[in-house]
């Protein structure tokens, strides 16, 4: 099993919290982790460079996660062509988003043509939540 360390620690917007990117990857080696996540708003320079990082600490990339995707149209297709291309250059080899599901179903068709995996990024309450329904 490979356990990553979530983005969220170094992405994070109150300083108290926030990691630097090394910081993130010392601790998911120290702590046993075989990975990171990170953000797909990452630059090519900056994937660079963190992909560098992570190598270094003999840790992989274990997949990008979208947040705050637009809903629709075409800003969340760019969005979309600059992520897979994020994860093409960064070796990559899970995406997570959410979308409505025909947009994710065509997204998913895309990424599996690129060589990459996508999975539904959900947010429940708990494992054993439910939609209650009419």
């Amino acid at each position: 099993m490979l356990l990553s360390l979530s983005g969220f620690l170094f992405q994070a917007e109150n300083p108290v919290e926030q990691l630097d990117f090394v910081a993130l990857c010392s601790l998911a080696s120290s702590i046993g982790h075989g990975g990171v996540e990170v953000s797909p708003k990452t630059s090519k320079n900056d994937g660079k460079r963190m992909l560098d990082i992570v190598k270094g600490m003999g840790l992989v990339v274990t997949c990008l996660t979208a947040r705050n995707l637009s809903l629709g149209g075409k800003e969340r297709d760019v969005f979309f062509e600059n992520y897979l291309d994020l994860c093409n250059n960064m070796d990559y080899g899970l995406m997570k988003i959410g979308s409505d599901p025909e947009w994710c179903e065509e997204a998913a068709i895309k990424a599996e043509s690129c060589g990459e995996t996508l999975a539904r990024n959900n947010h429940v309450g708990s494992q054993l939540e439910a939609v209650s329904g009419p």
